[in-house]
């Protein structure tokens, strides 16, 4: 066959019809390039399928940490710098009060300084600072409506660590004062 030895070295395509001869974009084994493409798309959908899963989960991460801190501090929230905060509805006049004895009841020294902000006869804001073994106690009440107090405790350890525990427990303990009276 004379043309024969050329057409089997291009493609090997010799002999065969054109129905027959493959594709040369094609391996030589479509079975086995479908199912390695199967596979391919399968992991693609697993992929996808996990990073849409992980999005969600992390979508709803902060619901679950609220709602662990609602249910173990009692609805204390936390800030960026990891102070404790929560909000009472009292007149500030006994949220005040209620601050200075959970300090007392948790056996802290004096309160070393205070700073009031006024606004007319108003009390805005005050400040308590009190030191309690190596901490820095920094106590920050502040109205927000005229029955409803946001108080903001933070515990220093140095310049840059915070005591999350201390915090929520000087607040746990103002909570406690403001129900019992």
């Amino acid at each position: 066959m004379p043309g024969g030895a050329e057409a089997a070295a291009v493609g090997g395509c010799a002999g065969r019809s054109p129905r027959q001869r493959r594709d040369p974009r094609r391996s030589m084994l479509p079975e086995k390039e479908t199912q390695a493409m199967r596979r391919w798309r399968m992991r693609q959908a697993w992929a996808s399928l996990g990073l849409a899963a992980g999005a969600a989960l992390l979508a709803g991460c902060p619901l679950v940490v609220l709602g662990g801190a609602a249910a173990v501090g009692g609805g204390v929230a936390y800030t960026s710098l990891n102070q404790a905060e929560k909000t009472f509805e009292a007149e500030f006049a006994r949220v005040e009060r209620a601050a200075r004895q959970a300090l007392e009841a948790l056996e802290m020294t004096p309160i070393a300084r205070e700073e009031r902000t006024k606004v007319g006869l108003n009390e805005e804001s005050l400040e308590l600072t009190t030191y309690a073994r190596s901490m820095k106690i920094v106590i920050r009440l502040e109205r927000v409506v005229p029955a409803g107090v946001k108080v903001r405790v933070d515990a220093q350890r140095g310049t840059i660590q915070r005591d999350k525990g201390t915090a929520t427990e000087i607040l746990l303990k103002v909570d406690e004062l403001l129900r019992s009276a």
